[in-house]
C-alpha cells in the first residue's frame, strides 16, 4: 500500500506533512494525558512529524513510529537524526512486530483513510488493548 501513497512522497510533501502537524497541534493534541505513560507507540508515523511534536509535549516518553513506507521513514530519520528519544519502525499496521502490551499508549493519527481495511487495523491487539485516541 506504501507504495500508493496518494500524496506521494516529494520533499514537498514531507514539509506539507511537517507544516500540517504543526498547524493542527492544538486540536489533535490539547486534552491528551501523557504524564502516565512512558512508552507510546504511532501507528502510520509517516516522517514523524507527530511524533517530533509529541516529544515536545512529553520529554519523558520513548517514542516509536511505524510506517509501511520506507520513503517515509528514510525522510523521517534524516528529519529526526538528532531525537534520541525516537526510533521508527518499518511494519504493516495490520500485523505489528511488537509483543502485546509493549506501549502504554497506542495511537494512530491520519492513518486509516490510507489503509485497505481500517477495521483489521484498529482490530490488531496492541492497537486494541492500548488504543488511547484515534483521528
Amino acid at each position: 500500500m506504501s507504495e500508493h501513497y496518494i500524496h506521494g512522497f516529494s520533499d514537498a510533501e514531507r514539509l506539507r506533512l511537517i507544516a500540517q502537524a504543526q498547524m493542527l497541534s492544538t486540536p489533535v493534541f490539547d486534552g491528551l494525558d501523557f504524564s502516565d505513560a512512558q512508552q507510546l507507540l504511532e501507528v502510520g508515523c509517516a516522517v514523524g512529524a507527530e511524533l517530533h511534536l509529541i516529544e515536545q509535549r512529553a520529554p519523558h516518553l520513548a517514542l516509536t513510529g511505524l510506517d509501511l513506507s520506507a520513503q517515509h521513514l528514510r525522510a523521517g530519520h534524516d528529519w529526526l537524526a538528532q531525537r534520541e528519544r525516537i526510533s521508527l519502525v518499518q511494519s504493516d499496521a495490520s500485523t505489528l512486530p511488537f509483543a502485546d502490551d509493549s506501549f502504554d499508549i497506542g495511537m494512530t493519527i491520519w492513518l486509516l483513510e490510507h489503509v485497505r481495511d481500517a477495521e483489521v487495523v484498529i482490530r490488531e491487539p496492541l492497537i486494541l488493548d492500548s488504543l488511547y485516541r484515534i483521528y
